[in-house]
C-alpha cells in the first residue's frame, strides 16, 4: 500500500506545523530549556456548573515542583511505566546504536537488546531506535514515488512513508520474537479539518495511514512511528516542506480513546476494524468517527524536561482538545464536537483548566471568499477557580476558524495550541464596540489565588442599570488597589472601594455614566512588601445602561479607618465599612477612643466644607464621639476623621476617611456651628457630669438638666443662646434655676420656644478669680 493522502493537500496525515511556528522552532533551541512549574496550594473555586472530571484519564496531582513525563501518561501505561527513568536508559542505549547495524538486522535487533528485562523494554527499545533513525521521506511522498518501503529498503535508505515505518517496525519486532501487527486505516493529520470528508470508493474506506499494535503481557497497546519520530513543516529559508525529527512520548502505548480520535482502523476487506481501537465501545461509522474531536498530541521531551502541550512548529493542528492539556487538566466541557453552529452570533465554550495555567489567548478567522481573513472579532475569556469560559461575539454570517491557546506557567514564552474550532454563524450580530484590549484572561490570575484572594463576581460582568458591587474577600496583611477604564481612559469617579474594619473584605462598587464595555483591573500585595502593586486580575463589564445618578468623588485615598485610627485604640461602634447610607439625610458615625484621645471632622461636598451639617457629640467622659449629620442635598459626602492624644502637640494626624450617601434630603434645621462639649480646663479641674450625659441633649418637653459634678467647690457663670443670639440677663435668669452643693452643680433649664438652644460653661474652682471657658452643649428642644 502507498501511504498517500485521502485529500491531495494532505500530507500522509503527519502532524503539520504552521509556517511561522516552524521558523521559530527551528531558530530557537532555547525551547528545550523550559520546564513546567506547578503548584497545587490553590483550593478549586466552586461554581454553579459542576466540573466533569473525565473518566478516561487518571490525571495524577504530583508532588514534586516540576511536571515529569510519567505524570501525563494514562493510567494503564504509567502502571508498565511507573518511572520515567528506566527509559531514559534504555533509550539513550538505542541513540548511541553504531550506524553500521543498519546493514545487518539481525546483529541490530541484539545490539538494542541486551540491556532489555522484559518485553516492554524489548518494544521500546526498538521503537525509540526506529524513530531516531528513520526519517519522513517528504520529497517521496509529494512526488508520489514511495520508494521502496520494505524493511530492507528503509534500513538502506534511511526514510520512508508511514507505510514503511509500520513495516519496519513489525519485522524488528518479529525478529525479537515479539508480537507486533501493522495497522492502516484513514487519520486525522496535519491539515485535518472539521467537516472534511473521508472517502469510500467501491463501498470501502481509502486508507492514508499506517501504524502498529503491539502486545505485552497478554494485552494490546497502540503506537505509531512515524508521528512519534517528528513533524513535516514548511521551511521560508528553503521555501519548501521539510522533515523536523522531534520525539513525541505519547504515540508509544497511546491511550486508546485519545488515539482512535485520530486514527480509524480499515482491515483487508475495506471495512472498519472495531478490534483494533481497542475501545469497549469502538466506533463502527466512519462518518461518527469524523465527528469526533480530534485530541491529539504533541509533547517532546529533552533531556529531563517534558514538554506539556503544543510547542510552536512542534506539530500540527488539533481540533478538539489538545491531549497533553487533558493530561494537565485541561478539558474542553462546553463543546466536545470540533463544529458549532449558531443562530444568535455568539457561543460560548466552557473549559476545565489546570490551578497553575496560565491565561487562555483566542484567534478568531473569518472564512471569506478569498481565503482566510483575521478578523480582531469580539472574544472574552474568563475565569473563576479552574472554570473557564471563552465567550465569542461574531458580527458576520459565515464559517469562523477559532482557536484556543495557552501555556503552563513559566513554561515558555510561546503560547500552545489547546483546541481548535469550526464555528458556522448564520445570524449577523450588529455590535457597535469591541472589548476593551486585555492582556490574558479576564478574571483573577495566578497571583490573585498566590495571594489567597477570593471573589464573588465572574469575571464577565453585566451591569444592567449601570451599577455593579464587585466583592474581594482577602487577609489583613493584603493591601488593594484598582481601576476601571473605558477605551483607555481611566474614569475614577465610577468606584469606590467599600473595606471593612478588619480589612478582610473589600467591596468595589462601581457606576458607570455609559452604556458599553468597561476594563476594572485590581492590584494586590502583601503589606510589607515594597514596590509597585502586581496585577492580580481584570474583569471585563458590559453595562447595559447608564447610571441615572451621582457618580463618586473623584478621591483616590485611603477609605475608612487609617493606621492611626488603629494605633489610638479606636473602634467604630456603629460602623462596618467604608459607606454609610444616609436615609432621609441623616445619619449619625460613632467612635470608641481609649482616654485622653481628642479628635476632630470634617464633613465636605464636592470640596466645599458643610460645618452647618455636622454635629459632634463628645461624651463628658472622654471615651467616645458620635458625629450628627443632617444633609441638604441628595448625593456624596466625605467625612474625614482626625485623631491624636491628648496634649501632644502639632496638627491632627488622619484618622480615617468615609463616603456617606444621602438618598433624599434633610429638609429641616441644620445644626450650628460650633466646638461642642467639654474643655481640656474641664478634665484638668477633675469635672464630670451624671453618667450618659454628653454635649447633645434632646428635649421634648422644654425642660432638662445639666448636673456637672466636682471633687471641690467651684465657682461658675454661664450663658444660653437661642440659635446664635444670646440671651440677656434677664432672659437667663427666666429660663434656668441654679442649685448648688459642696460637689456638684444643677442647671435646670425651661426652655420658652422650639430649636436650637446653645449653653456655655465656664468656672474654676473657689478664690480663683479667672474662669475659663469648661465646655458648649448643644441643646435641640423638639
Amino acid at each position: 500500500m502507498g501511504c498517500g493522502s485521502s485529500k491531495s493537500t494532505q500530507v500522509e496525515n503527519q502532524p503539520e506545523a504552521k509556517t511561522e511556528d516552524v521558523e521559530r522552532a527551528y531558530d530557537n533551541e532555547a525551547l528545550h530549556g523550559s520546564t513546567q512549574s506547578i503548584d497545587d496550594s490553590v483550593d478549586d473555586e466552586s461554581d454553579s456548573e459542576p466540573i466533569e472530571e473525565s473518566p478516561t484519564h487518571d490525571v495524577k496531582q504530583p508532588s514534586q515542583k516540576y511536571f515529569n513525563i510519567e505524570d501525563t501518561f494514562w493510567k494503564e501505561k504509567r502502571k508498565l511505566i511507573p518511572n520515567y527513568d528506566r527509559m531514559r536508559v534504555l533509550d539513550q542505549h538505542a541513540l548511541k546504536a553504531p550506524k553500521r547495524l543498519k546493514n545487518s538486522p539481525k546483529d541490530l535487533v541484539s545490539y538494542l537488546l541486551k540491556p532489555a528485562k522484559n518485553d516492554l523494554e524489548r518494544y521500546r527499545l526498538l521503537f525509540r531506535w526506529e524513530a531516531q533513525n528513520v526519517d519522513y521521506d517528504v520529497e517521496g511522498y509529494y512526488s508520489g514515488n514511495y520508494g521502496d518501503n520494505s524493511p530492507e529498503g528503509v534500513l538502506k535508505n534511511g526514510k520512508s512513508v508511514c507505510e514503511g515505518y509500520g513495516g519496519l517496525y513489525k519485522y524488528l519486532c518479529e525478529l525479537a520474537g515479539l508480537e507486533c501487527v501493522k495497522l492502516s486505516g484513514s487519520s486525522k493529520g496535519g491539515d485535518y479539518k472539521p467537516g472534511d470528508v473521508f472517502p469510500i470508493i467501491d463501498g470501502k474506506v481509502k486508507t492514508d495511514h499506517a501504524w502498529n499494535k503491539i502486545k505485552i503481557d497478554g494485552d494490546w497497546y497502540l503506537c505509531d512511528c512515524t508521528w512519534a519520530a517528528g513533524t513535516v513543516g514548511f521551511d521560508k529559508d528553503c521555501g519548501e516542506n521539510k522533515y523536523k525529527r522531534c520525539w513525541n512520548e505519547y504515540y508509544f502505548l497511546s491511550d486508546p480513546e485519545m488515539f482512535t480520535s485520530e486514527h480509524f482502523p480499515i482491515d483487508e476487506n475495506g471495512n472498519v476494524s472495531a478490534v483494533d481501537q481497542l475501545l469497549q465501545k469502538p466506533f463502527l461509522d466512519l462518518n461518527k468517527w469524523s465527528d469526533v474531536a480530534k485530541q491529539t498530541a504533541h509533547t517532546m521531551r529533552s533531556g529531563e524536561k517534558q514538554y506539556i502541550g503544543f510547542p510552536a512548529g512542534m506539530g500540527g493542528r488539533c481540533w478538539g482538545a489538545n491531549l497533553d492539556f487533558t493530561t494537565a487538566g485541561f478539558q474542553v466541557h462546553g463543546h466536545r464536537v470540533p463544529i458549532i453552529s449558531t443562530n444568535t452570533g455568539k457561543v460560548t465554550i466552557t473549559v476545565r483548566l489546570p490551578k497553575r495555567m496560565t491565561p487562555l489567548l483566542c484567534e478568531v478567522h473569518l472564512q471569506t471568499e478569498n481565503g482566510l481573513e483575521q478578523l480582531q472579532g469580539l472574544f472574552c475569556g474568563e475565569r473563576k477557580g479552574r472554570k473557564g469560559r471563552l465567550n465569542i461575539w461574531l458580527p458576520y454570517k459565515g464559517e469562523y476558524r477559532f482557536t484556543i491557546m495557552a501555556k503552563l506557567k513559566k513554561n515558555s514564552e510561546s503560547f500552545w495550541t489547546g483546541a481548535n474550532y469550526l464555528i458556522c454563524n448564520t445570524y449577523p450580530l450588529t455590535v457597535e464596540e469591541k472589548f476593551p484590549d486585555y492582556d490574558g484572561l479576564w478574571g483573577p490570575n495566578e497571583h490573585f489565588f498566590k495571594l489567597g484572594l477570593h471573589v464573588t463576581s465572574l469575571a464577565v460582568i453585566t451591569a444592567e442599570n449601570g451599577d455593579h458591587c464587585l466583592t474581594v474577600r482577602k487577609g489583613s496583611d493584603i493591601d488593594l488597589t484598582c481601576n476601571i477604564e473605558r477605551n483607555g481612559t481611566k474614569m475614577p469617579t465610577c468606584i469606590f472601594a467599600d473595606s471593612n474594619f478588619n480589612g478582610e473584605e473589600v467591596n468595589f462598587r462601581i457606576r458607570l455614566p455609559e452604556a458599553g464595555f468597561y476594563k476594572f483591573t485590581l492590584h494586590a500585595k502583601k503589606k510589607n512588601q515594597d514596590g509597585s502593586y502586581p496585577k492580580a486580575g481584570q474583569w471585563l463589564i458590559d453595562c447595559k445602561s447608564a447610571w441615572a445618578g451621582e457618580l463618586y468623588p473623584d478621591d483616590s485615598g485611603l477609605w475608612g479607618p487609617s493606621d492611626t485610627f488603629f494605633d489610638l485604640g479606636m473602634k467604630a461602634a456603629n460602623l462596618s465599612t467604608s459607606l454609610v447610607i444616609a436615609e432621609g439625610g441623616q445619619c449619625s458615625l460613632s467612635f470608641s477612643m481609649p482616654d485622653k484621645t481628642v479628635v476632630t471632622g470634617s464633613l465636605e461636598r464636592n470640596g466645599v466644607k458643610q460645618d452647618t451639617s455636622l454635629f459632634s457629640e463628645v461624651a463628658i467622659d472622654g471615651t467616645s464621639v458620635t458625629y450628627h449629620m443632617r444633609l441638604r442635598d441628595e448625593g456624596f459626602y466625605v467625612f474625614t476623621l482626625f485623631a491624636k492624644k491628648r496634649g501632644k502637640g502639632g496638627t491632627f494626624p488622619f484618622a480615617g476617611k468615609w463616603l456617606i450617601e444621602s438618598k433624599s434630603k434633610w429638609n429641616g434645621q441644620l445644626y450650628p456651628v460650633g466646638d461642642w462639649g467639654p474643655s481640656d480646663d474641664f478634665h484638668r479641674l477633675g469635672l464630670s457630669m451624671e453618667r450618659g450625659k454628653s454635649s447633645f441633649i434632646i428635649v421634648s418637653d422644654g425642660k432638662c438638666d445639666v448636673t456637672i459634678m466636682a471633687p471641690k467647690p467651684i465657682s461658675t457663670t454661664y450663658y444660653l443662646y437661642k440659635g446664635d443670639e444670646r440671651l440677656s440677663e434677664t432672659e437667663k435668669t427666666e429660663c434656668i434655676e441654679v442649685n448648688t452643693d459642696d460637689t456638684s452643680i444643677t442647671y435646670r433649664l425651661t426652655l420658652p420656644g422650639f430649636g436650637f438652644y446653645k449653653f456655655e460653661l465656664f468656672g474654676n474652682v473657689k478664690s480663683q478669680m479667672n474662669l475659663p471657658f469648661l465646655g458648649r452643649w448643644l441643646i435641640d428642644r423638639q
